[in-house]
């Protein structure tokens, strides 16, 4: 046995009409040389004298283009492990890591901290890699000609364990994973890392490119590795992300959906307000050519997130629909606008198979969500909201991307709808674990509006591209948001004017 190793799982996509890597394949197995992949490193079984000096270093100098095309090759792999297309999002993510587009030149990114005490980083090491046999899109590598695949086995991946540092050591690595760029055919496209500043204060830092895994699929990913960590069980699906992509456009197609959607945004096209009209300090976003996003954030007590949800609930809406109908109100009068458009974040899953809820991928899909200010309760103006944000997700079929495209035709490249809503309030016990500090950054996104909980603890936050806008207006406008939500827990009634 004789091997090639490549030290890295890196494989880089060639262009197959130019070289046929077929017949020089079927050549090398003409005389005896047996090549495959093998925990994605390239290895050759022949004997000594049919494999010559030449033909080594042959195989060594396009290791990666015959690794690419033997896991590509029909009849070489299962069904599981072969490429399928990305999801319109993924391809989105893909096209914004490119210059060219306003607020482009962006690796769609998430970056958090969480702590725990006495965190005993090998039995984490060894919850996460049961993790990764566990979910295919860990072990998935994304590709520039839009395709993902699985790759049938991945080494064992190690976490960086740094004792003993300082703060501003520990703030080096937060810098450094933060702007983390994940190379295209490459796994992992995600990293941890543990730091520690004292015995009692372990910071675990999780980077992930968001092509990946959407933020519900990461909160699943972060809680489940605790749980294994504390000896609990956790789902083990054999229903797979690709399956689910590849039955999804037919599935939408059968009912109807697509159809039905599409012509109901056909009709709400021409009535869509401009998105909120931020004092920018630049003249054009597209003088901005590598956005970098900082984040403002506030956490409600646990008491005051309790409020909040048992006032939701007294008055029939939800705590999505009243954190929009906050930001949008809020934006209206910073912006001295009388109707606007916020760019929507769903994660809504079709049921096309009884798994389809516990498996890891990026479901997202992206919406619109008007808002036309009137002389009406907060209440009236809360459910407007909540009915408009029901009609995206029952219009989804025609997706975010191809809504934002037909918006955008005379202005192509442009960022029509650059200001995000991403609300996750749908559990309060959705995650146990402390964040310290998160941060997204979006191709095309000049302010990603969050609410979701932590501990119990419900988070507001702006994601936002600090050289595009004015950080004292910013401030204004969050601590005035902020304070909406607030009065909104200690009201008697809402159905009243503030």
């Amino acid at each position: 046995m004789m091997s090639v190793t490549i030290k890295s799982m890196q494989v880089e996509k060639t262009n197959e009409e130019e070289v046929d890597w077929e017949s020089i394949i079927a050549s090398y197995k003409k005389e005896g040389v047996h090549l495959f992949v093998e925990e994605g490193k390239l290895k050759f079984q022949a004997k000594e004298v049919s494999l010559t000096i030449q033909k080594q270093q042959f195989l060594r100098d396009n290791k990666s283009a015959i690794i690419t095309y033997l896991l590509h090759k029909e009849d070489y792999l299962p069904e599981r492990y072969r490429a399928f297309n990305m999801t319109p999002i993924q391809k989105a993510y893909l096209i914004g890591r490119q210059r060219g587009y306003e607020l482009g030149n962006v690796n769609a990114h998430y970056y958090t901290e969480f702590e725990k005490e006495h965190l005993d980083e090998n039995k984490f090491e060894w919850a996460l890699n049961r993790l990764i046999r566990i979910h295919d899109m860990l072990k998935t590598v994304m590709f520039a000609d839009g395709t993902q695949q699985v790759m049938r086995e991945v080494p064992h991946l190690k976490v960086a364990v740094h004792n003993n540092i300082s703060i501003k050591q520990q703030t080096a690595i937060r810098e450094q994973l933060k702007e983390k760029e994940y190379s295209l055919g490459q796994w992992p496209m995600f990293s941890f890392e543990i730091s520690r500043v004292n015995e009692k204060r372990d910071c675990i830092h999780l980077s992930v490119d968001c092509m990946l895994l959407d933020a519900y699929s990461l909160q699943s990913m972060v809680n489940d590795i605790f749980k294994l960590y504390n000896g609990q069980s956790v789902s083990t699906p054999q229903y797979t992300f690709k399956e689910y992509v590849e039955s999804q456009e037919q599935w939408v197609e059968a009912k109807g959906l697509k159809e039905k959607s599409r012509q109901y945004w056909s009709r709400q096209i021409t009535n869509i307000p401009k998105a909120p009209m931020i004092p920018y300090q630049v003249n054009s976003l597209s003088e901005i050519e590598k956005p970098v996003f900082q984040r403002k954030c506030y956490r409600f007590t646990e008491d005051e997130s309790k409020r909040f949800i048992q006032k939701t609930k007294e008055n029939l809406v939800t705590g999505n629909s009243a954190i929009a109908y906050c930001l949008m109100d809020t934006l209206a009068k910073c912006c001295d606008q009388t109707e606007l458009t916020l760019n929507l974040t769903m994660y809504n899953r079709y049921p096309l198979h009884v798994e389809a809820e516990d498996i890891y991928g990026d479901f997202t899909n992206t919406s619109i969500l008007p808002f036309f200010k009137k002389r009406e309760s907060i209440l009236k103006g809360i459910q407007r909201v909540q009915e408009s944000m029901v009609k995206a997700i029952e219009f989804s079929g025609y997706n975010g991307i191809e809504l934002l495209r037909e918006i955008n035709r005379d202005a192509i490249g442009k960022a029509i709808m650059p200001v995000v809503l991403t609300s996750m309030l749908q559990d309060i016990n959705m995650t146990d674990f402390r964040e310290t500090y998160a941060v997204s950054a979006t191709p095309q996104v000049v302010l990603d509006a969050q609410a979701y909980y932590r501990e119990k603890k419900m988070v507001l936050g702006f994601d936002y591209v600090e050289d595009a806008i004015d950080n004292e207006w910013l401030e204004s406008f969050f601590i005035e948001y902020v304070a909406k939500v607030q009065t909104l827990l200690y009201m008697e009634t809402w159905d009243c004017q503030l």
